[in-house]
């Protein structure tokens, strides 16, 4: 299958969401995008980028689709780069956020702790669950009916330096306490904050402070279309 015929309608796409919500059932902990693809959507040697970006794009938009329907299971769906994971969920005495593993400490009976809660309800109310997120654009199929190669190119730049500096990037993001749906606008307003209470001129520590400027440059080069900050003030 080397040409996938792609549709408006939600109803008609090449995946199978009932048996794909069965395997992931099956399985549970985490599970490559590859195999996933291999088994669902499966590719030819010859297929272009823009293929592989559609069979990409094919998959995550039914894995975003099931999502929701998973914790009626007692189970969280997460959905990473280029891997998903699916878990049992800690009972509502324990804290549910979920970043690299559930938070677990004592919740309100909610499924949220104290500071998640909060951190869930600014998300919310900052619209980092609205148009910019990944599950959003996903379960959008005109971005999948608009992608061409310019486009797709721009993309993979971006998924390309995430995924080159994983590790990096995952460490800056938790030393400034971001999710990972952050904004450029929501890392300046962050690091502004940090900055301001780690600053050695104002009694902080100066190896915390060197380190929440060394993540936030990193951060923003993987978000800010490889620029600096000074690059892109």
């Amino acid at each position: 299958m080397s040409t996938m015929e792609y549709r408006s309608d939600p109803s008609e796409t090449p995946v199978d969401q009932e048996q794909l919500l069965r395997v992931l059932t099956a399985r549970r902990g985490r599970i490559d995008e590859s195999e996933l693809l291999e088994r669902f959507l499966p590719g030819e040697p010859t297929d272009t980028p823009l293929e592989l970006f559609r069979r990409h794009f094919e998959l995550y938009h039914a894995l975003y689709s099931i999502q929701d329907r998973v914790p009626a299971r007692g189970l969280k769906l997460h959905i990473g780069l280029a891997r998903v994971e699916l878990h049992e969920l800690p009972p509502d005495r324990e804290c549910r956020y979920f970043d690299s593993g559930f938070c677990r400490a004592p919740s309100g009976g909610d499924g949220y702790c104290d500071l998640h809660r909060d951190l869930m309800r600014r998300r919310e109310e900052a619209g980092a669950l609205g148009r910019a997120s990944l599950k959003t654009y996903y379960l959008d199929r005109s971005n999948l009916e608009t992608m061409d190669g310019t486009r797709l190119e721009m993309m993979m730049q971006g998924v390309y330096r995430y995924a080159s500096s994983y590790d990096e990037v995952e460490d800056a993001r938790r030393t400034l306490g971001l999710d990972r749906d952050f904004s450029i606008d929501r890392l300046r307003r962050r690091f502004r904050y940090l900055s301001k209470q780690e600053h050695p001129d104002s009694g902080g520590d100066s190896e915390r402070f060197n380190r929440i400027q060394k993540a936030y440059r990193r951060l923003f080069w993987v978000r800010g279309a490889g620029a600096t900050p000074d690059e892109r003030a």
